[in-house]
């Protein structure tokens, strides 16, 4: 770490009232989140804070977020000068420091340029990547100043239907692509050696790209993994591109990183926050193949493996619907013997007869044609009244209802029913009170909690 930011950075963390630097860690910090004395950081590259309560709390933070004005001002931070005569200094060191990417791997694909806005009357330096037929550049100096354009492409060029590749990627011989959004977190995966491309947009289908691919391999055979963002755009267009991927003879998965809060978070903030090794990539891969599970009993029995089959039965969302999973065991064991006793038993693998098994014996119903989903509690002390704040989703492309319900309407599947129909057109639940206090055992643990104004 660069010893100036270091020192900034050590400074800044002196509000949670850290320790003194013991065994290469920074321990003993007050959690902003649970306010326990278990926060902790590494002393010389104090990145990331974590709460150690990971059970209870679990909260994280990057100093990058958390003091933003150390990561904006680049050119100013990092100039080039008569004894530093590096053209791409800021550029170097926003990619190292900024992105936590190893200078070996990423120099050498982008050049620092600059961008000027006239209307405001700002500039700032850029690090810009050769794309399609032009280049795409990030502002890296107090992009806040240009509201929402944090990045810039030339005017006039094209790059849809292609996509952008790091230059020391060759592709004809490996065996598996990731498609990402952005080229920052095309790097992020190439830190853990996997071979990633980025779209710029998802809504970027790489046409031209695939056929270029195909034509250079001379075949189809490698697996496409589709890893667009995790909010509502990226899911809704790795469904899409992966049909049509499918039908153009590719073979296609998925990887997505679960958001929670407002925040989004991408393969670069994972690779920044130390979240991409083997048993995270296996668990963003199992949050794929749920997405692109192609019908409900799919989706079930890959969380019903998920879990270890400790959950006989369970809720679970499909399409905006609702619907209800139970497994039974009598059933399951007789479909599993039949499975051991048929012919060609020694053709198929365990992992396939107890697929087959569970698929056999699993029931499957809807008991929402909608997606209620509680968002926080609130309260208001002074008259001593509380609701559960919901949200409410529909598989057509009627706009989501949010609403209240009461603790007594969440507690009796008559009550849910009556009140879901009040506040949202057409939606009904027909589950029964026993699948609806699972479902809010759930949802409603460690529910945020919102104190209202009178």
């Amino acid at each position: 770490m660069n010893p100036d930011l270091h020192r900034d950075i050590l400074q800044r963390i002196e509000e949670f009232n850290f320790k003194e630097a013991k065994n290469g860690y920074l321990r003993g910090g007050k959690c902003p989140s649970c306010k326990k004395k278990e926060l902790y950081t590494f002393a010389d590259k104090p990145w990331v804070l974590r709460c150690g309560r990971l059970n209870n709390c679990g909260w994280e933070g990057h100093v990058k977020e958390l003091y933003p004005d150390l990561f904006e001002k680049w050119s100013e931070r990092y100039p080039t000068t008569e004894e530093n005569k590096n053209p791409n200094a800021a550029a170097d060191a926003y990619m190292q420091y900024g992105r936590g990417f190893d200078l070996k791997i990423v120099q050498g694909s982008y050049v620092q340029e600059s961008y000027f806005d006239r209307e405001l009357n700002a500039g700032s330096a850029t690090v810009r990547f050769a794309v399609g037929t032009g280049y795409w550049e990030r502002l890296i100096d107090q992009p806040h100043r240009f509201g929402k354009k944090k990045a810039n492409f030339k005017f006039g060029m094209q790059y849809h239907g292609t996509w952008w590749k790091p230059p020391s990627l060759v592709l004809q011989t490996v065996k598996e692509i990731w498609l990402v959004e952005g080229i920052f977190d095309a790097f992020a995966l190439l830190h853990h050696d996997i071979a990633a491309v980025a779209l710029l947009s998802c809504n970027n289908y790489p046409e031209q790209a695939l056929a270029d691919l195909a034509t250079a391999r001379g075949n189809k055979d490698c697996t496409l993994v589709w890893a667009l963002d995790g909010d509502g755009a990226g899911r809704g267009y790795t469904r899409k591109w992966v049909e049509r991927a499918r039908e153009a003879g590719w073979k296609c998965e998925a990887a997505t990183i679960p958001q929670t809060g407002k925040g989004k978070l991408d393969w670069n903030d994972m690779h920044q926050r130390d979240r991409l090794r083997k048993e995270d990539f296996d668990e963003y891969r199992y949050h794929g193949a749920l997405l692109i599970a192609k019908t409900p009993a799919d989706k079930a029995i890959l969380m019903y493996k998920h879990d270890g089959g400790s959950k006989l039965e369970f809720d679970f969302e499909f399409g905006n619907r609702l619907y209800w999973f139970k497994l039974d065991l009598e059933a399951y064991n007789k479909a599993r013997q039949m499975e051991d006793d048929a012919a060609d038993e020694a053709s198929r693998s365990e992992e396939e007869k107890r697929d087959n098994a569970l698929y056999a014996s699993n029931t499957i119903r809807q008991i929402a044609n909608c997606l209620p989903t509680p968002l926080y509690y609130q309260e208001n002390k002074l008259t001593d009244e509380s609701w559960y704040y919901f949200r409410v989703e529909f598989p057509h492309d009627g706009a989501p209802i949010k609403n209240t319900f009461s603790s007594s309407q969440i507690t009796s599947a008559a009550e849910f029913k009556k009140r879901l129909l009040g506040i949202a057109a057409g939606a009904m639940f027909s589950g029964t009170t026993y699948m609806l206090d699972r479902m809010m055992e759930r949802q409603l643990f460690n529910i945020k909690r919102v104190e209202t104004i009178d």
